[in-house]
């Protein structure tokens, strides 16, 4: 059974409790994610110079689109501007900054994927986040920059939230992750060569939940729940963003989802790349 709650939310023990559990949560109506949007968008307009940037990249060799993507990339990542909505955003829906981490924000490029589907552009196979090292309580955002039909969005697979999948997470390492894969990124053109936690059974695609949206509109879930990118089949790219938010009380605790079938290691790396929602203060290490 699939819960999504449109536009309201309980309390915060609560309202991380159904996440956790596998509700799904969607936000139509907030000021911070419009504000989100269109900064990435402005973002967007600095870096890749071009008055058609939807459709514009068509006329550039691939090696010229990975050379603006990675740039507009770090600098969506880095600017304190995003940072601050993202407090504003945790503040929106009721929640405290203070119990609150979030991981750098990310912005994801896919144009057609005859140009270019590996890399900076990765259409991501269907996997759960915590294959990927994060942690039983990690919250995932996700939001489209521009509005987008049911074949751009981001497929979630409900009915496996609670079903174990037979995968490789056994072999992936977040701390050789983050300091080697990731920024090989930009090296992958003609396929994608990095090894990413993979399901290892076939995945019914009827199950799909496609929720298309468009600006502001915001999908919040469980790290634990099984998603994947989509082929983009148009000529448009497909912009959107997305951050993951950590309650501090409930990684102290260790709350959150079951993890019934991740065996990803080397998880606690994850915390160097974490900051304060409230004060971006960096969480305290075991050992400083």
């Amino acid at each position: 059974m699939l819960e999504l709650y449109v536009n309201q939310k309980p309390s915060s023990e609560e309202w991380r409790k159904r996440v956790y559990s596998g509700t799904i949560y969607l936000w139509t109506n907030l000021k911070s994610t419009q504000d989100l949007g269109s900064f990435a968008e402005e973002c967007i307009k600095k870096k890749f110079e071009e008055k058609d940037y939807l459709t514009g990249y068509l006329n550039w060799p691939v090696e010229i689109f990975i050379e603006k993507v990675e740039a507009l990339k770090k600098y969506y990542t880095n600017c304190p501007e995003v940072k601050d909505i993202i407090r504003d955003f945790v503040k929106e829906i009721g929640e405290n900054p203070d119990n609150y981490f979030f991981d750098v924000p990310r912005l994801r490029v896919v144009p057609n994927s005859n140009y270019l589907s590996a890399g900076v552009s990765y259409n991501y196979a269907p996997h759960r986040d915590t294959w990927y090292g994060g942690p039983a309580c990690q919250i995932n955002t996700w939001m489209p920059i521009f509005s987008i039909e049911s074949d751009q969005t981001m497929p979630i697979y409900p009915s496996y939230f609670s079903r174990p999948i037979e995968n490789s997470s056994d072999q992936f390492d977040l701390k050789h992750w983050n300091e080697v894969e990731r920024p090989a990124a930009v090296n992958q053109v003609g396929r994608e060569n990095r090894k990413h936690p993979l399901p290892k059974e076939e995945i019914d695609p009827k199950t799909k939940l496609l929720l298309a949206g468009g600006r502001g509109d915001i999908t919040v879930f469980s790290a634990d729940h099984l998603h994947s990118s989509q082929d983009n089949l148009k000529n448009e790219i497909r912009f959107s963003t997305d951050f993951r938010l950590y309650s501090e009380s409930d990684m102290k605790n260790n709350l959150g989802s079951a993890l019934i079938d991740d065996s990803s290691f080397n998880k606690g790396y994850l915390l160097k790349n974490l900051l304060k929602v409230s004060d971006l203060s960096r969480p305290v290490l075991k050992g400083e």
